[in-house]
């Protein structure tokens, strides 16, 4: 059992999820890989677009076209609302861990254990 004289922070946790938060996600931190993500969520939006064309040069009226606007914007909510919400998800997950850490080793979920040495096959 630890000593009755540590005490359990909410607040300690807050600086190592931050950390972890920033490592995960932003470091390094390589413009391709965002680029590509935001190139295939663009693509993939393109693709719930329906509707056929004639080849006749179909226009559409004002209220067709804002509808349509709106359309794509709903589409998109869910694609933003997980790239904003990205640093908050992670940094929920790495608190709660890292405030059981205090709790002992054996709560430590960050804990890199040695490999398992595999038992002889038995004859």
């Amino acid at each position: 059992m630890e000593d009755a004289s540590h005490q359990v922070s909410v607040i300690e946790p807050l600086g190592p999820a931050m950390d972890r938060v920033k490592t995960l996600l932003f470091r390094p931190f390589e413009i391709e890989r965002w680029l590509a993500i935001a190139l295939c969520a663009w693509l993939a939006l393109l693709g719930t677009g329906g509707g056929a064309s004639t080849g006749k040069g179909v226009r559409y009226s004002r209220e067709e076209g804002f509808t349509c606007f709106c359309a794509c914007c709903l589409m998109a909510l869910p694609f933003i609302g997980t790239a904003l919400l990205l640093p908050i998800h992670v940094f929920k997950r790495s608190y709660s861990l890292l405030y059981l850490r205090q709790y002992g080793p054996a709560f430590d979920g960050f804990a890199v254990y040695p490999p398992a040495i595999p038992k002889p096959p038995l004859e």
